[in-house]
């Protein structure tokens, strides 16, 4: 992605290792590679976003609200109803 606060490859690597040794083996982890490190849309440079913050006019990449859509969903398929 375009994220400037880590280096995305080694984060993902990280956070793969991480959840292997939490027992978490499920887990899917995905480059977006629009994306900053906060999902948002990236396209400019730190100035830029900064300016696109303090104006509230960031943008979620919508491939970051597909993904956290289809994960909350599976999400609900698999638990069970709590009204039964």
């Amino acid at each position: 992605g375009r994220d400037r606060q880590i280096d995305p490859f080694q984060g993902m690597e990280g956070y793969r290792a991480a959840c292997r040794r939490g027992g978490n083996p499920g887990v899917t982890i995905a480059l977006l590679p629009e994306s900053d490190h906060n999902m948002h849309l990236s396209g400019g440079c730190f100035d830029e976003m900064a300016s696109l913050r303090n104006r509230g006019a960031y943008r979620f990449d919508p491939e970051y609200l597909r993904t956290l859509r289809g994960w909350v969903g599976d999400l609900k398929r698999r638990l069970p109803d709590p009204g039964q």
